[in-house]
């Protein structure tokens, strides 16, 4: 069993997926399902609808939103038709009442904000996870966001912001239980311990995946898939193949023998 990560591991970062990825999804020997950070929607933007247009046909189980919301996809020539089947409440999980926790997430920003102006629209809430962006997750993404954004990418590049703030994002959120990782170029996840992308690993081996191996492109320490990495070390039956992006992972695919001829 082959399990992807989405974002910058089967497309360019916030983009959909290219040609080359598809054809090699629909050419693959393996079953596979999608472990992705975002939420469902973006999922669906960035590749399974261009997956439908490619021509694939079949069942994708879908993680998304950091492995917390599970759903069975059915990719049709005419359609993209989905159900979901179990979602983690992270707002349940902290008790019902999420303003303390994104208000604490806030403050530690505000104390030490970003070489870029910061946004209203700083915390994107997913059912089983939130997600924390300095630069703002506008419902529009025009010509400003998106000059923003490469900036803050530059900005963070250059002086390992978002690293430097982690350790004190983590201590913000210990009073909640809740974990935070590096999300993405731009953002950090925060999760709540075990129910993340691990736990969906867990799920497939628990329902008889005699192996899974997960490909993701955050599987360094702080990164979103590292929760995967670490069960890798531990656990035989689990794989973690890092790269770095598309283009790596299509180049891994081929070069494992996982496509047909």
């Amino acid at each position: 069993m082959l399990a992807f990560d989405v974002d910058n591991t089967l497309t360019p970062p916030r983009e959909e997926a290219p040609p080359e990825i598809c054809a090699a999804l629909c050419a693959l020997r393996d079953p596979f399902v999608l472990i992705a950070g975002s939420n469902y929607d973006l999922v669906l933007h960035q590749l399974l609808n261009p997956l439908r247009l490619a021509g694939f046909v079949g069942q994708v189980d879908t993680w998304a939103a950091s492995g917390t919301e599970r759903w069975t996809v059915t990719v049709a020539s005419y359609a993209t038709m989905q159900r979901r089947r179990s979602a983690f409440s992270l707002d349940e999980h902290v008790g019902g009442d999420p303003y303390p926790v994104w208000q604490a997430l806030r403050a530690v920003i505000v104390a030490d904000p970003p070489g870029v102006p910061l946004t209203d629209e700083m915390i994107l809430t997913r059912i089983g996870s939130y997600n924390l962006c300095p630069i703002g997750r506008p419902f529009e993404c025009g010509s400003k966001e998106i000059a923003r954004r490469r900036q803050f990418i530059i900005f963070d590049r250059e002086t390992h912001y978002r690293r430097r703030v982690l350790g004190t994002l983590r201590t913000a959120m210990e009073p909640f239980g809740l974990a935070v990782t590096l999300g993405g170029e731009t953002s950090f996840d925060v999760t709540a311990p075990g129910h993340d992308k691990a736990g969906a690993v867990l799920a497939l081996l628990d329902e008889g995946a005699g192996h899974v191996t997960f490909v993701g492109d955050a599987l360094y320490a702080d990164g979103n898939d590292a929760v995967v990495q670490g069960l890798a070390d531990g656990d035989s039956r689990v794989t973690a193949i890092a790269t770095h992006d598309w283009r790596e992972t299509l180049e891994w695919l081929q070069q494992s023998g996982r496509l047909a001829a």
